[in-house]
């Protein structure tokens, strides 16, 4: 792989218990992180060189476009880089042979598997940083769902929501 490729590292949801090794060795190869304060003190005994995403897009996408080609850089993820993740935001600024993304253990992943449960059939999707209009319709069609939250749209504000629109 040459050295002008940003690594999207999904990291799972937050603890390094659920991190895999072939994050870790991914990881521990790069020169530069970005993440956000909570990823990146996973990775502080690294000491590496480090870029704290905070939710600003643009200033992220120029700061990846004037360094990927000098240094290795790894985006810390949480969950998986698949799904409603800042990878899809990145893939649509740089063409695909400038991305490697390596998938982590999903929240989605970690709580089925807790309840012992499938989720094949689960509809799953995110309130976060959104808009609840499409989540609504997403409950009224399928007979499950799955839904990743955030401190504005928590679960008391969801099933408030969904009550209200019966």
């Amino acid at each position: 792989m040459n050295e002008s490729v940003i690594h999207i590292i999904g990291i799972g949801p937050g603890s390094k218990e659920y991190l895999t090794q072939a994050a870790i060795d991914k990881i521990k190869e790069q020169d530069l992180l970005v993440g956000s304060t909570k990823a990146l003190s996973l990775f502080e005994n690294l000491n590496k060189k480090t870029y704290v995403f905070k939710n600003d897009v643009k200033d992220l996408i120029d700061f990846l476009k004037n360094n990927y080609a000098k240094t290795k850089i790894g985006v810390l993820v949480t969950g998986d880089p698949g799904i409603y993740s800042l990878a899809s935001t990145i893939k649509k600024h740089f063409a695909s042979n400038n991305l490697h993304i390596l998938p982590g253990i999903s929240s989605v992943q970690l709580f089925f598997a807790k309840l012992g449960l499938s989720y094949e059939e689960v509809s799953i999707k995110s309130v976060h940083g959104r808009k609840m209009d499409e989540l609504i319709e997403q409950v009224r069609i399928h007979k499950k769902v799955c839904i990743l939250t955030d401190a504005k749209n928590n679960p008391k504000k969801i099933a408030s929501s969904l009550l209200k629109k019966n």
